[in-house]
């Protein structure tokens, strides 16, 4: 019996948008902060699970909830 490994690609979902992994050598959260200059909202965002698409691994961008007063 033969075992193999395959490589997962990373990927960052914010949306609609796909972000791809800058740093693979990286944590996930720390090859996100590459993107914080073009998307500043990354800053406050959080990451959920990745989760295996194909042969992707897709990280969900968490945005932080709106504030209401209240």
């Amino acid at each position: 019996m033969t075992v193999s490994t395959q490589q997962l690609t990373r990927v960052f979902k914010i949306g609609a948008t796909e972000l791809p992994d800058p740093a693979p050598d990286e944590k996930p959260e720390a090859a996100l902060r590459y993107h914080e200059i073009a998307y500043p909202v990354l800053k406050s965002c959080a990451l959920a699970e990745g989760i295996v698409e194909g042969e992707r691994l897709v990280f969900e961008v968490i945005k932080p909830q709106g504030k209401t007063k209240g």
